[in-house]
């Protein structure tokens, strides 16, 4: 034990993430959608703020292909599923 060593392992999370990726983009397409009460509308497009540092994309049969969920995001399942 003459050289000891410390290894360091951190992540760094971002928000722009394929489940909040699909989330905005969800939001975006309800907040503009007609058939729902203007209201409603109203309130999907206050949480879009929330959602600044995350990329727009195109909801399609693609993005859905890249959900994996895991121990860290588990909690996505049952809103991104809805």
């Amino acid at each position: 034990m003459v050289n000891k060593k410390v290894a360091v392992v951190y992540e760094e999370f971002s928000e722009n993430v394929v489940l909040n990726q699909i989330i905005k983009a969800t939001l975006i397409y309800l907040s503009r959608s007609n058939k729902i009460n203007q209201i409603i509308r109203r309130l999907f497009h206050e949480l879009l703020p929330y959602y600044t540092e995350v990329s727009d994309v195109e909801l399609d049969l693609m993005l859905w292909k890249n959900v994996r969920y895991n121990r860290q995001n588990i909690r996505y399942q049952f809103i991104v599923d809805l």
